[in-house]
């Protein structure tokens, strides 16, 4: 492959007691591909295939395969700060009705030689109809401090 493409595996876990998820698991294996990568800035694609085990409060357990997209993008915009940004999806084969969207983005800067502030956005859709008294779609704002060792 080229240094553009690249292939890859993941599990991935959520729980989410606010959409009715009591665990969602997504071991998948896929591609993707770097648009453009320059020293300040990488922008790449991915797709992935695998399954999807879950425990949903109004449809209990369920399990099959499952579809993933991916973009992420990330800018160095100083030597000590970052921008990144990531959007995902993911849909059940059986059910396309059935997909988890996530979308997030960060700013990160330095503010000690071994600590750095974060601040993110995150924002979450289920879109298979709910219960009523469940929101399919969350958001949280943070702000954490970074030390690395």
């Amino acid at each position: 492959m080229s240094d553009r493409d690249f292939v890859f595996g993941e599990v991935s876990y959520l729980r989410d007691p606010f959409k009715g998820i009591t665990y969602s698991i997504a071991p998948v294996v896929g591609a993707g591909r770097r648009i453009f990568k320059t020293p300040s800035q990488t922008l790449s694609v991915d797709g992935a295939t695998g399954a999807l085990f879950g425990d949903e409060s109004d449809i209990g357990r369920t399990t099959g395969a499952s579809l993933k997209a991916g973009e992420n993008y990330e800018w160095a915009i100083s030597k000590t700060s970052r921008l990144t940004q990531k959007a995902t999806a993911i849909w059940k084969i059986t059910d396309f009705s059935n997909a988890l969207y996530h979308f997030d983005a960060a700013l990160t800067t330095a503010i000690a030689s071994r600590a750095e502030l974060k601040v993110a956005y995150n924002y979450d859709l289920k879109n298979r109809p709910l219960a009523t008294e469940i929101k399919n779609a969350d958001s949280t704002l943070f702000a954490a401090v970074l030390f690395k060792f």
